[in-house]
């Protein structure tokens, strides 16, 4: 496709543009501003489709309930993969950001529970109990969740993690010794 034969951003691109980018840094909010001044139909059309995810990564990191908000409903994907947000607000504690993106469908199965392991090794016991009660699954990689909270020292998780079932044998025993070294 000839750049000549592509038609400026829409209207409706633009304030898409607009609304996502107020939640993102000011360095990013540059560069949007950019593009839509721009009016460079092909690059703006790929940023377009990378706003509301990076929206939804960058306001997970640094628990913006208001800004998750918006990236979800600005279309941003949240089932997918590891470095996304449901992990990585998981892996920090944010207990209002994982809630609103298990609301908006988030998958706690993801990379083999990914978020539980992150959490239960971060210590976060509000997380942990926030994803067991959503479906996380303590067994996902030999109980890997349970070492990660023993590795850590995090008394108030290894409990969570062993009411949910998890096996303290599993994978040789590695959640007990970590636990007594």
């Amino acid at each position: 496709v000839a750049m000549a034969a592509l038609a400026p951003p829409s209207s409706e691109a633009t304030k898409l543009a607009e609304a996502v980018a107020e939640h993102l840094p000011e360095s990013l909010q540059h560069i949007v501003a950019h593009f839509v001044r721009s009016s460079a139909p092909l690059c703006f059309s790929q940023l377009i489709g990378a706003l509301p995810r990076l929206a939804l990564y960058v306001a997970s990191s640094n628990d913006n309930v208001a800004a998750v908000a918006a990236a979800i409903e600005a279309g941003a994907a949240i089932r997918v993969g590891v470095y996304e947000a449901l992990p990585i607000a998981s892996g920090l504690g944010y207990v209002a950001v994982v809630s609103i993106l298990l609301e908006a469908g988030a998958d706690v199965y993801a990379c083999q529970d990914t978020a539980l392991r992150w959490a239960s090794g971060g210590g976060h016991a509000a997380v942990v109990s926030l994803l067991l009660g959503n479906g996380a699954d303590v067994h996902t990689g030999g109980d890997v969740s349970l070492c990660a909270a023993s590795v850590g020292g995090h008394a108030a998780v290894v409990p969570l993690l062993l009411e949910a079932g998890a096996d303290v044998h599993a994978n040789n025993g590695d959640a007990l010794h970590w636990a007594s070294a």
